[in-house]
């Protein structure tokens, strides 16, 4: 296995549990707009439920990356669409900062992963060169 592969698997991995941070998060914003209703605060209400859609979406495709970009590592023509699905989770993960960044600052999670997917894009395109150069 080269190097990029491995770095691309752990960084895939990396990605894995990230993204299910991100989920959670979104769960979280889903129960605080739940007592922001109760106390009757419509505005940070409606501002955790749009981070719910926004952050669900990006951990989504953040969890379907991850796992296209492990195995991908292990076989380098089974990638298909991983560098789509982590090129859509930057784009996803910036709307999911800029809504929920909103007066509240930006999430730390949502950014690393952001980072980390993108950088996955970069060794997923690594990857196929090296594919490329052995056929």
């Amino acid at each position: 296995m080269s190097s990029n592969r491995k770095v691309l698997k752990v960084l895939s991995l990396i990605q894995f549990v990230l993204s299910i941070c991100v989920i959670i998060l979104a769960v979280l914003s889903k129960l605080g707009g739940n007592e922001a209703v109760e106390a009757k605060d419509w505005g940070e209400a409606a501002r955790l439920y749009l981070d719910l859609p926004a952050f669900a979406v990006f951990g989504i495709l953040s969890i379907a990356g991850s796992v296209t970009g492990i195995h991908g590592a292990n076989r380098p023509s089974a990638l298909g669409s991983h560098r789509l699905l982590c090129i859509l989770g930057v784009v996803f993960g910036i709307v999911a900062m800029i809504v929920s960044g909103a007066g509240a600052g930006v999430p730390v999670v949502p950014c690393i992963t952001v980072v980390v997917d993108a950088t996955a894009a970069v060794f997923d395109t690594k990857v196929r060169k090296e594919l490329d150069e052995r056929r």
